[in-house]
């Protein structure tokens, strides 16, 4: 049982001891409650809130709060500068010409501190995730932040502190041409913005032009002083790179026609003038394949790009009909998403309890009722507590 006696409230003892919990410390009640005040304010932040908008909740002392404020920007900061600058010899000696030349892009606007915004255009296996990677690794290198941003969920997985634009930024749900991004100025996500020396936003094709508005706002109001603010640029001079492809999935819009989607995607916001597009052509996936199908690989790559450039198919009443291929196409439905669940998912009653088993795959679903199938088939394998009481 813990002894209850006075410790004086530094910031070196709580950075020290309280906030890295050292075994056997001795602290009082009161001290508790503080730590676990500061800790509850510590995920608030994290989510853009605070204790502070709650009325009847007590608040922790300055010198805690100041410390958890910095842990948030440090949290961003958490890599080993010397690993990451012997990783980047690697990724840049695997760059291809195009790649390079998009790196070289976006790393000088970012050394010379001018600001930039950048649309990144590429199909899906042209290596944007590794390009990402070697950007990412060449400026945290240097001690710098990059702010991985997404639009959707599971793309989060694929680099290191990702995180959605909604979550990062604070961006209503919800949204339309008035809305705002509920960061305050002198707060501690206002400030890693502003400490940031790049954002790069992934699959920023699917998600509505008004969120890179109210981001234009947002940015500019926390920016404004700040040494890097430029009124005359687009964000306040904060370089950010976009990336998609618009042969995917725009953002939705229901019950409007297909003309108001294409009118909410970015290429028809009032930004895309300033934005400087850059393209990847190459499908580097097709140079893994083996010899004996890289030719088959090839033809299936070039059938789905035509497919996106509307070129496949025929147009009937304004609806493009596309003939799937008979030596690709599913016909059993029931028999083949077990076998893609067992394909994907192999042995899962072994892996329950594996953190990465379930992180590193995921089946991609083109309604809720298909994933409602897919989790219905899955968690019928599962053992439940039933299951366990009849067992004993």
């Amino acid at each position: 049982m813990a002894k209850l006696m006075p410790l004086t409230l530094d910031k070196e003892s709580f950075s020290q001891r309280a906030l890295l919990v050292v075994q056997d410390l001795m602290i009082s009640e009161v001290q508790i409650k503080d730590i676990i005040l500061a800790k509850i304010e510590d995920l608030l932040q994290s989510n853009g809130k605070s204790l502070k908008e709650y009325c009847e909740m007590s608040y922790p002392p300055e010198n805690l709060v100041s410390i958890l404020e910095d842990r948030i920007i440090m949290k961003e900061l958490n890599f080993d500068v010397n690993a990451l600058a012997s990783e980047l010899g690697e990724y840049l000696e695997k760059l291809i010409d195009e790649q390079k030349f998009t790196y070289d892009q976006i790393i000088g606007a970012v050394s010379g501190n001018m600001g930039g915004l950048f649309f990144l255009y590429g199909q899906g296996g042209c290596g944007k995730i590794f390009l990402w990677s070697t950007i990412s690794c060449s400026i945290r290198a240097k001690g710098g932040i990059v702010l991985n941003i997404t639009s959707s969920g599971i793309a989060t997985l694929l680099l290191t502190n990702r995180r959605t634009a909604h979550s990062r930024f604070k961006i209503p749900l919800t949204i339309n041409e008035d809305s705002l991004c509920s960061i305050k100025q002198g707060s501690p996500l206002a400030r890693l913005i502003t400490k940031a020396k790049l954002i790069i936003w992934d699959e920023a094709s699917m998600i509505s032009k008004y969120c890179y508005k109210i981001l234009d706002k947002c940015l500019r109001d926390i920016l404004r002083c700040s040494d890097s603010y430029n009124a005359h640029l687009p964000f306040g001079g904060k370089v950010i790179i976009f990336e998609g492809d618009f042969r995917q999935i725009l953002s939705v819009i229901r019950r409007d026609s297909r003309q108001d989607i294409i009118q909410s995607s970015i290429n028809s916001s009032y930004l895309w003038h300033n934005c400087k597009v850059l393209k990847l052509t190459k499908n580097m996936k097709l140079s893994l394949g083996e010899n004996n199908n890289i030719q088959e690989l090839i033809n299936f790559a070039e059938w789905l790009l035509n497919i996106g450039d509307d070129l496949a198919g025929d147009t009937i009443d304004g609806e493009s009909i596309v003939r799937i291929p008979s030596d690709i196409l599913v016909k059993n439905s029931e028999i083949a998403l077990d076998g893609l669940i067992d394909f994907l998912y192999p042995d899962i009653l072994s892996n329950l309890s594996v953190e990465n088993y379930f992180k590193d795959r995921a089946i991609l679903a083109p309604t809720l009722d298909c994933v409602t199938d897919v989790n219905n088939k899955m968690t019928a394998e599962l053992p439940t507590y039933l299951d366990k009481k009849e067992s004993t």
